[in-house]
């Protein structure tokens, strides 16, 4: 950044507690944020609007895109699976043992690993806990 000033464009608000995880889909210019306060909020990165999902009951751990797909996890040991065309109708909610973060994703396949070394996978609207 080497002396540059940087201007800030828009400030994102809505959650009651600190963010702690963000992921951007730059082709449908949207944003996810997950926060201590349990809520997941897309964003519109045109209109500056958002919407919320009360994702889970403790603080979000890892968030992300998958297809059409959002895919949340929490420190509550819980993953979501959420239906993002429907106004994030929850299609998958899973108790797993202990915290649970992303290990990997891309396009339509997210791998979730948990503390006790199993795996849940989600690949093209099918999931596998293993």
């Amino acid at each position: 950044m080497d002396g540059q000033n940087f201007e800030e464009i828009h400030r994102f608000e809505g959650h009651t507690s600190v963010v702690v995880t963000i992921c951007i889909d730059f082709v449908k210019r949207k944003m996810l944020t997950g926060s201590n306060d349990g809520k997941v909020r897309e964003w519109n990165l045109d209109l500056y609007s958002s919407k919320e999902i009360q994702a889970h009951n403790n603080r979000i751990s890892g968030i992300v895109y998958c297809g059409e797909h959002i895919i949340t996890s929490s420190f509550d040991g819980t993953i979501g699976v959420w239906d993002n065309a429907k106004k994030g109708r929850l299609l998958w909610k899973s108790m797993a043992y202990g915290r649970i973060n992303i290990a990997g994703c891309t396009f339509n396949k997210c791998t979730y690993v948990g503390d006790e070394a199993e795996a849940v996978i989600i690949e093209n609207g099918g999931i596998t806990i293993t």
